[in-house]
């Protein structure tokens, strides 16, 4: 690979897949080669004349899942090179020759960009559009200038018009409410947009049953027809008429200048979408029936009347050209469809939910869909194949639509965000098979970290090797695994639960062992003691005590009401790991805080909570003398071991429920992980009390780690690496951490104060999106303003200018600095 002559340093092997690929398979089989490419890499940094091979290079080991976390990579030269989806985790690239690189979903926190070369760089992504509201439709205009979105705003709607070059706005057009009533309730908002082949109309259809056509340039409503609850609509290629139907009663075809209906499609069934085809000449329905049915476009004759082997039809989409049709189904199926022989074509296996939305790429390529997870799915609907998927949005997304020159991809979501996609990027930067994909439990055992998986077929378990990703062991049963709860501490075994029955299973063999039937209704979270030995479980109205030596002697520690979404219940064990002081807490919302005795289950003490917000997850310190618990309200309360009425410290800074609570096995550190994406790291120091009483103790945040796409999960810490954690978010994404203390605090806790740490990431899963948080390109050379945008807008940073300063001051004092 040093050789100069060779073709890695003569050959540009960047978009020959093919190539990129069979070399990744040699990095996996020898660690020589690997070195020899990040040789390569930094040959680079003195060496002009090995750019092209250090690109060549940097791609093929990121394809291959080498990770650079930490590497210093300042002053490499890999101009062109694909990095999407490498990771980064505070690598030191300043001064580096970045220029045409492909970052799409690269994992870049906290990582140096400064003086860097970045011209005409990617990152697959444009800055989103942030709307007040849930954005419930989209469309671009033919022409390419502008962008409409659709908000719902309570029971009515608001749309606004976009200039599709600067993304400011342009119009804002104001739904009125007629008052539809549909069992007892009235929506205005709107659910389909269409904009006429001129780009200076627009149809929209409404839950209220109203549908409008607007003229876009003056901002003025131009018609007002009445149709049918959850009305969809689709202008006609002439830009003569207006095609709407609505889910119970029959499509029409209006004059779209002056709002008469042309003729009526008699229904079969609930209609879930329409559209005319490319030519003009048909009108196409979809029906909750499983039928597709064809109309003439200007009589209004029944055609062809398609069967569709997937049931409900939720949506239809045409192929620029006409010959394609797609329809979507349940189980995130999607039909291609021969419009001229009517031949049922390629099938594209989705997410397993609803398909909401399918749009065509203009030159018909690509196919994007959308269904009940918050990602998007481009599909080349030649062959099949899946190109890409777009995560980013937190909550369902309502519409898709592709630019008028087919780069760009936007999407809208109830998360109350737009964004938009490079589809370019995505296509040179294609979704590499994650191996951890849909990570399920994770733990620190005596023998590392495992982190276990589904696996490729039903009834199979993974378990991975979490500093390299690769398979250690697959665990198969034909009784499937359905539920994997809490794995033995030691790493043996693990339970399962389903239909009221809990499984205990061999982790080596796969082998099913104990089974016990829950005495009172379904199960709903297992907790194992420190040795092992037993299980704590909550079930709909009781905790109960498993011992695993004598499964008979079943003890139920706490009764209550039957859980609701009103109440909530918290468990966990005490880390002594002399049983005859083991104790149990259980948090009862809204009832109590309690500690049982495990030897006897006798209550030992007990806290009011009624009072306190809704406990959302507790954990004992490593020596059993405090209990934090983790609450609904954005707060950790920490509770002694006398439980007081009143907890002895508050922890507060969180802007969402605490789902987790880990102290480190020294207990100077406590880790808290937040449905408002982020872990924080809090540090415990010891102060000198007044009057002569003992040491007071307190507590503060040392650093708060963000970058999750998701909220999280579980968090723990690793008992044999100290200062090392694992985080698990609820999009089942796993990551290992490692702090590093500065000078003069040793990891014991001292004197920390936020910021005084540092966190990097060892290795994670599931890093499919773009990630700058905490990203550094001051002076960087080349960066356009539209990503310069997007890096600021996803957590970068750059160095503050004087005359940011000057603002930033004028701010602080209250001046108008607009």
């Amino acid at each position: 690979p040093l050789d100069p002559n060779g073709p890695l340093f003569m050959q540009d092997f960047i978009k020959e897949p093919s190539i990129i690929q069979f070399l990744c398979e040699r990095v996996k089989q020898s660690p020589k080669f690997e070195k020899q490419l990040r040789d390569i890499i930094d040959l680079s940094k003195s060496d002009t004349s090995a750019a092209t091979a250090a690109a060549n290079a940097i791609t093929i080991l990121v394809r291959a899942g080498a990770l650079f976390h930490g590497t210093d990579l300042q002053g490499i030269r890999i101009p062109g090179a694909d990095l999407s989806g490498g990771q980064f985790d505070s690598a030191q690239l300043q001064g580096a020759d970045l220029r045409g690189a492909n970052f799409t979903r690269s994992w870049l926190r906290q990582a140096d960009l400064t003086h860097t070369k970045l011209e005409g760089v990617r990152f697959g992504e444009l800055p989103y559009l942030k709307e007040e509201n849930e954005v419930t439709a989209c469309a671009y205009s033919p022409d390419g200038t502008s962008f409409v979105t659709a908000m719902r705003e309570g029971d009515r709607g608001i749309i606004h018009i976009y200039n599709a070059t600067t993304w400011t706005r342009m119009k804002t057009l104001n739904v009125r409410e007629v008052g539809f009533d549909f069992f007892s309730a009235t929506w205005s908002f709107v659910k389909s947009i269409a904009f006429s082949p001129d780009s200076r109309r627009i149809v929209t259809g409404s839950c209220d049953g109203t549908v409008r056509v607007w003229d876009c340039v003056k901002g003025w409503e131009l018609l007002d027809m009445r149709e049918g609850y959850n009305s969809c609509v689709a202008f006609s290629p002439c830009g003569k008429r207006v095609a709407t139907a609505c889910a119970l009663e029959n499509a029409r075809v209006w004059d779209a200048d002056t709002g008469v209906p042309v003729f009526t499609m008699d229904s079969t069934g609930d209609i879930s979408s329409i559209k005319y085809s490319p030519d003009g000449n048909r009108v196409v329905l979809g029906y909750g029936n499983g039928t597709i049915r064809f109309w003439d476009a200007l009589t209004g004759e029944s055609g062809a009347v398609w069967n569709t082997p997937f049931e409900a039809v939720y949506c239809l989409a045409y192929a620029p050209d006409g010959q394609r049709l797609a329809s979507g189904h349940d189980g995130g199926v999607v039909q291609l469809w021969d419009t001229l022989s009517g031949d049922a074509g390629l099938v594209l296996y989705g997410d397993g939910t609803p398909v909401s939305r399918i749009a065509f790429s203009p030159d018909g390529r690509w196919a994007g869909t959308s269904s009940g997870d918050p990602t998007v799915r481009l599909w080349d609907v030649g062959d099949g194949t899946l190109v890409s998927i777009f995560p980013g949005h937190t909550d369902v997304i309502s519409d898709i639509a592709f630019s008028p020159d087919g780069r760009r991809l936007a999407t809208a979501g109830r998360d109350t965000f737009v964004r938009l996609w490079d589809v370019d990027s995505s296509e040179v930067g294609v979704r590499w098979p994650d191996p951890t994909d849909g990570g399920l439990r994770v733990i620190f055992t005596v023998h590392g970290c495992l982190i276990f998986s589904k696996g490729e077929s039903y009834g199979s378990l993974r378990l991975w090797n979490p500093l390299t990703g690769a398979v250690q062991a697959t665990i198969q049963n034909s009784l499937g695994f359905a539920h994997i709860f809490a794995i033995s501490p030691d790493g043996s075994s693990f339970v399962t639960e389903e239909y009221s029955t809990f499984q205990l299973w061999d982790c080596q063999s796969g082998e099913a062992g104990l089974t016990v039937e829950a005495p009172r209704g379904r199960v709903w979270n297992f907790v194992y003691s420190p040795c092992g030995r037993w299980i704590l479980s909550t079930s709909t109205c009781s905790v109960e005590l498993w011992d695993l030596q004598y499964p008979e002697k079943t003890k139920t520690i706490a009764s209550f009401e039957p859980v609701t979404e009103e109440n909530h219940v918290c468990i966990a064990f005490s880390p002594t790991m002399a049983t005859t002081e083991l104790r149990i807490a259980v948090a009862v919302w809204p009832r109590q805080l309690d500690l049982y005795d495990l030897t006897t289950g006798d209550h030992l003490k007990g806290v009011w909570l009624f009072h306190h917000a809704k406990p959302h997850s507790l954990a004992f310190s490593p020596d059993g003398q405090q209990l934090a618990v983790g609450t609904e309200k954005d707060s950790i309360v920490l509770w002694s071991h006398t439980m007081e009425e009143e907890p002895s410290v508050r922890l507060e800074g969180h802007n969402g429920g605490v789902c987790c609570v880990a102290y480190s096995s020294c207990g100077n550190w406590l880790a808290s992980g937040s449905e408002d994406r982020t872990v924080r790291i809090w540090c415990r120091r010891q102060q000198p009390a007044e009057d002569g009483d003992d040491e007071a103790e307190s507590w503060s945040c040392a650093t708060v780690v963000r970058g999750f796409f998701e909220g999280l999960q579980s968090v723990s810490w690793n008992p044999y690496a100290p200062l090392e954690f694992v985080t698990q978010s609820q999009d089942e994404a796993i990551r290992i951490w490692r702090i590093s203390v500065g000078s003069g605090n040793g990891g014991g806790g001292g004197d920390v104060g936020e910021g005084c740490i540092t966190v990097y990431l060892v290795w994670g899963s599931n890093l499919r999106q773009l990630c700058v948080e905490g990203l550094r390109f001051e002076d960087a050379k080349g960066l356009s303003p539209v990503y310069e945008k997007l890096l600021l807008q996803r957590g970068a940073v750059r160095a503050i200018t004087p005359a940011a300063a000057a603002a930033a001051e004028d701010d602080a004092a209250g001046n108008d600095t607009e």
